[in-house]
């Protein structure tokens, strides 16, 4: 009896002895799994890194050589302040670039008003000193060049500056464009016979690439914007309408930087094909309705078109009588009386894709 529960024991105790081991085992080997898995996530960190750093030489790589250098901080005068800062062209700093404060300025007139000038030296850096508190626009004009520019933040869009008492504000740097780039074909207000222009102009030496702008005076059939290319020709590959277009290049450089326009031209599409231009019928052009009338607007139909889109803005308030109404027609009637006054109307030609074909606005009054 002894020896039985003697080998039943020690069975036993080899019964749960193998179990730990099997137990031991597993966590062993869940010990190792778990380890693997640290090391792979380690060498994927490791290698993420390697990646990462390979991209920021990659950045580094096409990074504009920009040197930092320390601005200028003069003392201003009692009620004054500074404005410093940096100009470039082509990624390159400007030396003799003409700085303005303009205490008012427009394209047309110019700079008005007072008015505080600096130079850029052969670093780009530039400093304009002791002008009397307020907001200035910061106009440029790079050397050689007889238009000046709007400067300031140009990331922002800013164009004016505070000047603040005792102090000189820093600007980041300005990346300034020239105006010198030349258009060959069409040539302004050329009339064309062919629906598919090429557009040429002339090479830009220190150009990596060009924007094309394309515009018709109505409608967007053949708008293209941001449109790129490398080459200094451009075949416009959609069935343009009879319109007038503007075109407009731009060329940058291989940073990214814009470092030249062209002046814009216009050309004339004079073939037998379909318009931009929708022509409007009534009401007349500033025709006077009595108030409570019923008001039929009506256009010619275009041969384009798959359905029109209509709107009726007061021009006083803002509001819309008729706001983007859709038809298949070429009539729409106003039933309701609406206020006294001005009126701006006008219909989109679409097709079936809702691409604006053609389009014209005019004017009516309402009226006691």
């Amino acid at each position: 009896m002894k020896l039985k529960l003697i080998t039943f024991l020690s069975v036993l105790f080899v019964f749960f002895f193998c179990i730990s081991c099997t137990q031991v085992i597993e966590k062993i080997s869940e010990a190792a799994v778990e380890e693997k898995e640290a090391e792979e996530e380690k060498e994927g960190e490791a290698y993420k890194a390697e990646e990462e750093i390979s991209k920021e030489e990659e950045i580094e790589f096409i990074k504009e050589p920009i040197e930092e250098v320390e601005l200028p901080s003069p003392i201003p005068n009692e009620g004054c302040g500074n404005v410093a800062g940096r100009i470039f062209w082509n990624s390159q700093p400007v030396n003799g670039a003409k700085m303005v404060l303009c205490e008012k300025f427009s394209v047309f007139s110019g700079c008005e008003g007072q008015k505080f000038e600096g130079t850029s030296d052969e670093k780009g850096v530039f400093c304009i000193e002791n002008a009397p508190t307020g907001e200035y626009s910061l106009v440029l004009q790079l050397p050689g060049e007889e238009n000046y520019l709007f400067a300031g933040n140009f990331l922002k869009g800013a164009t004016k500056i505070k000047i603040e008492e005792g102090k000189t504000l820093p600007l980041e740097n300005i990346h300034a464009f020239k105006t010198d780039l030349k258009l060959i074909s069409p040539f302004d207000n050329e009339e064309i016979e062919i629906r598919n222009p090429t557009l040429s102009w002339e090479d830009y030496g220190n150009a990596e690439y060009y924007l094309i702008y394309l515009a018709p005076e109505a409608g967007d059939i053949g708008k293209l914007i941001d449109e790129k290319t490398e080459e200094i020709t451009f075949d416009v590959a959609v069935d343009i309408l009879s319109c007038k277009f503007t075109w407009e290049i731009e060329a940058f450089n291989e940073y990214g930087r814009k470092i030249a326009e062209s002046e814009y031209f216009n050309f004339f599409v004079k073939v037998e094909c379909p318009s931009c231009y929708l022509k409007l019928i009534t009401p007349s052009d500033k025709e006077k309705i009595k108030y409570g009338e019923k008001i039929a607007l009506s256009w010619e139909e275009h041969p384009l078109a798959d359905k029109y889109n209509l709107s009726i803005r007061n021009t006083d308030t803002n509001e819309y009588a008729v706001e983007f109404v859709k038809t298949s027609d070429t009539s729409y009637e106003i039933i309701e009386p609406i206020p006294e006054g001005e009126y701006y109307w006008g219909v989109f030609a679409l097709d079936s894709f809702g691409t604006n074909l053609a389009y014209d606005a005019t004017y009516f009054t309402v009226t006691k």
